[in-house]
Parts: C-alpha cells; sequence; structure tokens
C-alpha cells in the first residue's frame, strides 16, 4: 500500500500533478535506470532515463497470493547498453535485483516528494523481438523484454504441472509413504460428519 505525506496529498488532490514510474535494473556490470516520464528525471543524484529507453511495463497487480506470474519490462532495443546485456552472459541480468517505484511530479515538471517503490523482484530472462519494418533513421526496430518475477518465486514454477500421486513421490524420494492413500481419498470420499449432525 502506498502511503503518502500531507504535500504529496495536496499535490494529488489539486489536479496539477503528474506520475512517472522509476525502474531499477541492477546488472552485474553496473546500474540501469529508466523511467516512463517523456524526458531525463534527475532524482536524488541519480538521472532516470526517459521514454527512448523504456517501452512499456506490464500491469502490475496489488495482491496478497502467491502467484508467479511475470512482470515483462519491454526496453528500446536502441539501447546499447541493454542490447550488450542481452546478448551476452547471462549472469549478467540473471537472479539480479529489479525495483519498480512511483514518483509524482509537481506542476512544474519537476520530482515532488519521495519515490514510493511498488514491485520488487529478480530479473529471469531476455527475449529480443525484431521488426522487420525499418525506423526513421534506416535501422530495424524492436524491443527486449526483460522477464522478472518477484523473489523466490522462480523456484515454485519447478513444481508445476507434477502429478502428486504416490508412484511419483516414491520415484523422486524413495520410502516416503505421505501420497500413499491419495487415489483411495480422491476416489472414494469418507463422510466424517453423519447427515443429523450436520443440520443442527
Amino acid at each position: 500500500m502506498i502511503t503518502l505525506d500531507a504535500g504529496e496529498l495536496t499535490l494529488v488532490n489539486s489536479g496539477a500533478r503528474g506520475l512517472a514510474m522509476l525502474v531499477e535494473l541492477n546488472f552485474l556490470s553496473g546500474v540501469q535506470r529508466f523511467t516512463t516520464w517523456p524526458h531525463d528525471l534527475p532524482i536524488s543524484g541519480n538521472t532516470w532515463i526517459g521514454l527512448k529507453g523504456l517501452g512499456t511495463i506490464s500491469p502490475l497487480r496489488d495482491s496478497e497470493d502467491t502467484k508467479t506470474d511475470k512482470l515483462v519490462l519491454s526496453l528500446s532495443i536502441v539501447n546499447t547498453a541493454m542490447l550488450a546485456a542481452a546478448v551476452g552472459s547471462a549472469s549478467e541480468y540473471r537472479g539480479r535485483v529489479v525495483t519498480i517505484s512511483l514518483q509524482l511530479i509537481d506542476e512544474t515538471l519537476k520530482p515532488a516528494g519521495t519515490a514510493k517503490p511498488l514491485w520488487a523482484g529478480e530479473m529471469v530472462g531476455i527475449k529480443i523481438t525484431r521488426n522487420s519494418s525499418k525506423m526513421a533513421d534506416g535501422n530495424n526496430g524492436g524491443t527486449i523484454d526483460l522477464e522478472c518475477a518477484r523473489f523466490g518465486t522462480t523456484r515454485s514454477r519447478n513444481a508445476e504441472g507434477l502429478r502428486l500421486t504416490h508412484a511419483q513421490q516414491q520415484a523422486r524420494f524413495p520410502g516416503d509413504l505421505g501420497l500413499e492413500y491419495v487415489p483411495k481419498l480422491i476416489e472414494q470420499p469418507q463422510v466424517w460428519l453423519s447427515k443429523k449432525f450436520q443440520t443442527i
């Protein structure tokens, strides 16, 4: 949940404000900072590169569940630093921290207040998509799609699709009888309480 101080609430209620997403990617070779704002934003001694670097962010949702949905950041393919990271070693990005924050912009188009953390996780994989159409400079366009996941959820995906059967449990953990009666419980459900007790 995002909490705003009195000054930030006044700015939000005034209507003369903007919002910018701040994306910080901690690559092995160094930190890259991008924003959804149209131009570069200097914040706390760091420069966040404007829309020329960051294309889109897949929808963010606040939730208490443990779903393993991935967040996808689309970055410009003309960014040579990002392209080098994408075609280089996976250790450059895989498992490295990515954070997304929300920054209020005031009526003078300057950052107002402090950035509010929205999402944190790790980079998982990169996919490069090229467009066949030419851009204004004569080069082919495209995007670098950076897949990110919340901390710890990449490991939990490994168990998806496993059939929880006694035979499979024996193959993975010989002697473990934890799933021995699962088929019987599914095929022959037992009534735990009498009908009379349930109607009271």
